[in-house]
C-alpha cells in the first residue's frame, strides 16, 4: 500500500557502547491528522504542555502502553532496520548513515513520491547531504527533510514505535512491541541480506 506520508527516528547510539543495537525505523500513514490528534489529546488528558515532547525513553510504563495503544487505532505500517554493533564494521555516523540507507533501499518503492521526514540527528545540513549521497549510490532518490521532533507530533509517535522495538532487541522486553508488532517489519541486514518481502 502507498501511503502518503512517512517519518524516521532512531533509537540507540551509533556510536557509544552504552547499547548493543542501533534501530532505525520509518513509520508511513495517509492519516497524518488522526495521528497527531492521538498525540495531542493523549498530551492534554495526562496534563502535559503541549509543546512538549514525548519520547519512549523518558515516559512511563502506564504511558508508553497507553499512547502504543491509542496509535493502532489508526492505519500505518512501519518497517525497522536493527544494526548488531557487535558484527558491523562501521561507527558513529558512518553506522547511522549505513542504517538509514538499508532501511530506505527496502522502503523505497513506497516512499519514492513522498516527503520522508526524519527526527534531526545532529547536524542537518551534514546529515541529510550525507545520507542523500550514499543513497544516490544504491541508485535510490528520495526527498528527505529533517525536523525538531517536538515541532511533529508523528515524529513523537514514530519515537514510541521505534522505542518499543529497540526494547524488545536490546532487553528482550516486549511488553511495549507486542502492541504494535502487527503494524510492522523488522530486518537484521547483517543476519539477512534480503528484507522481508
Amino acid at each position: 500500500m502507498n501511503y502518503k506520508f512517512a517519518y524516521g527516528d532512531e533509537s540507540g547510539s551509533p556510536g557509544d557502547a552504552s547499547s548493543t543495537n542501533f534501530v532505525v525505523a520509518v513509520l508511513q500513514t495517509s492519516e497524518r491528522e488522526s495521528i497527531a490528534k492521538i498525540v495531542q489529546d493523549f498530551k492534554q488528558f495526562k496534563g502535559f504542555r503541549q509543546d512538549s515532547e514525548l519520547k519512549f525513553h523518558s515516559s512511563t510504563d502506564a504511558n508508553r502502553s497507553e499512547l502504543l495503544n491509542r496509535l493502532v487505532s489508526v492505519d500505518w505500517s512501519a518497517r525497522i532496520v536493527v544494526m548488531d554493533k557487535r558484527t558491523v564494521r562501521q561507527k558513529d555516523f558512518a553506522l547511522y548513515v549505513a542504517a538509514w540507507t538499508h532501511l530506505i533501499r527496502w522502503t523505497k518503492l513506497t516512499i519514492e513520491d513522498v516527503n520522508l521526514i526524519l527526527d534531526e540527528y545532529g547536524n542537518p545540513a551534514i546529515t541529510v547531504p550525507s545520507l542523500r549521497r550514499s543513497l544516490r549510490k544504491v541508485g535510490v532518490s528520495v526527498s528527505i527533510k529533517a525536523m525538531r521532533s517536538h515541532t511533529e507530533p508523528c515524529l513523537q509517535g514514530v519515537d514510541m514505535a521505534v522505542g518499543a522495538t529497540f526494547r524488545l532487541v536490546e532487553h528482550g522486553d516486549a511488553r511495549f512491541y507486542n502492541i504494535i508488532r502487527s503494524r510492522t517489519q523488522i530486518w537484521r541486514p547483517i543476519e539477512n541480506e534480503n528484507p522481508p518481502s
